[in-house]
């Protein structure tokens, strides 16, 4: 599976893969206002259609909405997401995205509506520095 994701991965630099456990996030303050392709918009970063249709919408800031301490959101949407695989647990984002430094083992990664969970590995590929 490496192999295959690397050379999927071959001109795209600085990819981080994750591997994350699907939790529910909530909020004291309500639920986080998405993009999506239904309402007509865009999700943020230019991301097309089909990504946000593969990925899922990316989470759009709503003062109304507090995330916990180990909550790490992810701009771009879909389009920081280079690849899943078919089970949905393992996530290969653009590792120079805004937020993917603050990636942990341990946090809980927000990319899109479908690229949500807790982070149990994460392994650097493609131009991203050990």
């Amino acid at each position: 599976m490496h192999h295959h994701l690397t050379g999927r991965l071959g001109a795209a630099a600085g990819a981080l893969l994750l591997l994350v456990m699907l939790v529910g996030c909530t909020s004291a303050g309500g639920h986080a206002r998405e993009t999506s392709a239904a309402d007509g918009s865009r999700p943020e970063g230019g991301d097309t259609t089909a990504a946000a249709l593969t990925y899922g919408a990316g989470p759009v800031e709503d003062r109304s909405v507090t995330y916990q301490s180990d909550v790490v959101l992810v701009e771009g949407g879909a389009g920081a997401i280079r690849s899943a695989s078919p089970d949905g647990l393992t996530w290969t984002i653009d590792g120079q995205a805004a937020g993917a430094s603050d990636v942990e083992v341990g946090k809980v990664m927000y990319v899109t509506s479908r690229a949500v969970g807790r982070v149990v590995r994460i392994r650097p590929e493609g131009g991203d520095s050990p």
